[in-house]
């Protein structure tokens, strides 16, 4: 009988150790993937904030030579490279809030920043109502568009035969 005990508890303390064994490697394997989540994360963080970065820099330099040169064939011109950064941006950006959002509303905790976010948030909408209620009219809405047509087509037939 004693050893008929004995060897269930031999088996017990086997089926132990391997039930231990299996929990030690889950362990191991479920850290083991958050710090490789933990390094996938980082690393999106580096790549939104630089693409958001060089986003910026096109958007930036682009709109203020649009300003300087205040040619409608200049603006034209520019419109591709800020265009498709300003989607850039908008995308990144968005990333950047979404990986960012606890630390930002930690930023509205201040009085002044509430202030000054709602001071902007207001200038933004009375510009878009500026834009909205500035209507072209159309004969001249249709000829501009015309216009930037034949110039978008002219700059692509350039860039192919180069």
């Amino acid at each position: 009988m004693d050893s008929n005990i004995s060897t269930q508890t031999y088996s017990l303390s086997v089926l132990a150790l391997l039930i231990m064994k299996d929990a030690i490697l889950d362990l191991r394997a479920m850290i083991a993937y958050k710090i490789i989540l933990l390094g996938v994360i980082h690393m999106y963080r580096k790549i939104v904030a630089i693409t958001l970065a060089v986003s910026f820099i096109a958007i930036a330099t682009s709109g203020v030579m649009m300003f300087i040169v205040d040619k409608t064939s200049f603006t034209l011109q520019m419109h591709p490279v800020h265009k498709q950064f300003g989607l850039l941006m908008v995308i990144s950006a968005v990333l950047h809030v979404v990986l960012n959002f606890k630390s930002l509303l930690k930023h509205l905790k201040y009085r002044m920043v509430k202030i000054v976010g709602i001071v902007l948030i207001t200038t933004l909408v009375l510009l878009y109502g500026v834009v909205a209620n500035n209507k072209i009219p159309n004969d001249i809405a249709r000829q501009l568009d015309s216009f930037a047509n034949e110039a978008d087509m002219a700059a692509h037939e350039n860039s192919s035969l180069h």
